[in-house]
C-alpha cells in the first residue's frame, strides 16, 4: 500500500512542474482561454457590477471604500500580476505574495523590483503555510482557492492571519470538481462546439479538429495538475464556516469555459460576425442559467471575517 504522504509529495511535485512549465511557455499556456477575451471578460464584469467597463479590481475598491487596507496577504500569487494590479488600483499599499513555482516566484521578484512594487514573495506550498497572525487588513485569492486540497486549514488560516475587521477577497471557480462536468453542460457544450466554423474549432497548437469535449479523465488531472479544482464545490459552505459571506456575485462559465479552453486564440476580434459569435454563445448560457438549466462556475467573493 503506498503512504499518503508520498502520494502529497508526488502531487505536490507534479503541480510545481506544471506551472514552472506554464511560466515558460510550456502546455497549458497556449491556445488561449475565455480570460483572454475581452468580449467575454467584458459580459463578466457587467455580470458581476453593471458595468462592462468596470474591471474587477475596480469592484473590489468600490465594495472596499472606507477601509483601511495596507497590508494584504495574497496565495496562489504566480508570477505578481493581480498583486501589481491591486497596487495599480489602490486596493493595498503591500503585499506578501506566495507561490509554489519557484520559476514564478523568480520572474514576480525581478518585475516588483524593477518597477519599485511593494510586494514580497515566498516560495512556499500554501496549504501547510503560516501566516503571521492578526497581520492583514485583506486577504486575497485570485483563482487560487480552488487549487488548495487543504480547504479547511487555509481558510481557517486566512481567518486567523486577518485583523479583526479585516475582510477576504476571492475571485474563484466554484464549479465541479477536477472539471468533471455534469452531463447536461457537456450535452449543452457540445452542441454549440459542433455548429462552430471549422476554422475556430482548430487546436492552435496542432491543427488538429476539435470534434467533441469530454470531461478530462481522473488520471488526466492527477498526472498533469493534481491541485486544479481539487475541491472547488466546497469552497462557498468552507468559507462560510469562517467567515461571514458579505458579497457573492456568480458570473457563468458553465458553457464559455469548457467551450473556448484552448481555442479562444481562434477568434478574430475585428470580426463583428466571430464578436457576435461569441455573444450568442454567452446569450445562451445567460437564458440556461436563468431556466435552471445549468448552474454557474464562477463567482466573486467578498467576505468578513466573524
Amino acid at each position: 500500500m503506498k503512504n499518503p504522504m508520498v502520494d502529497q509529495q508526488e502531487n505536490l511535485c507534479k503541480t510545481k512542474t506544471f506551472w514552472d512549465d506554464y511560466q515558460t511557455g510550456g502546455e497549458g499556456s497556449e491556445g488561449g482561454s475565455w480570460w483572454d477575451s475581452p468580449v467575454i471578460v467584458a459580459e463578466c464584469q457587467k455580470m458581476i457590477s453593471g458595468n462592462a467597463n468596470m474591471n474587477m479590481q475596480q469592484f473590489f475598491k468600490k465594495c472596499l471604500q472606507g477601509r483601511s487596507l495596507e497590508k494584504g496577504v495574497s496565495i496562489c500569487s504566480g508570477s505578481g500580476e493581480f498583486e501589481r494590479s491591486l497596487i495599480d488600483n489602490g486596493l493595498c499599499r503591500q503585499i506578501d505574495a506566495y507561490e509554489l513555482s519557484g520559476k514564478r516566484v523568480e520572474e514576480g521578484r525581478k518585475m516588483a523590483e524593477k518597477d519599485g512594487y511593494a510586494i514580497r514573495f515566498y516560495q512556499e506550498d500554501v496549504n501547510h503555510a503560516v501566516f503571521n497572525p492578526d497581520h492583514y487588513d485583506v486577504f486575497f485569492s485570485w483563482s487560487a482557492l480552488h487549487h488548495i486540497e487543504n480547504l479547511e486549514g487555509v481558510i481557517d488560516n486566512a481567518r486567523k492571519c486577518l485583523k479583526k475587521k479585516g475582510v477576504l477577497v476571492a475571485q474563484e471557480y466554484i464549479g465541479p470538481n477536477r472539471f468533471q462536468w455534469t452531463k447536461r453542460q457537456v450535452e449543452m457544450v457540445n452542441r454549440v462546439l459542433k455548429r462552430l466554423p471549422e476554422r475556430l474549432r482548430r487546436d492552435p497548437k496542432t491543427g488538429n479538429l476539435r470534434e467533441e469535449i469530454s470531461r478530462p479523465t481522473i488520471a488526466h488531472m492527477m498526472n498533469t495538475d493534481p491541485s486544479e479544482a481539487v475541491r472547488s464545490t466546497e469552497i462557498i459552505p468552507e468559507l462560510q464556516k469562517h467567515f461571514k459571506i458579505s458579497i457573492l456575485r456568480y458570473f457563468g462559465g458553465a458553457i464559455f469555459h469548457p467551450l473556448f479552453n484552448e481555442i479562444m486564440a481562434n477568434f478574430n476580434y475585428d470580426s463583428d460576425a466571430e464578436v457576435a459569435l461569441i455573444e450568442m454563445v454567452l446569450l445562451l448560457e445567460r437564458v440556461m442559467v436563468e431556466e435552471k438549466v445549468l448552474n454557474e462556475d464562477y463567482a466573486i467573493i467578498i467576505a468578513e471575517r466573524k
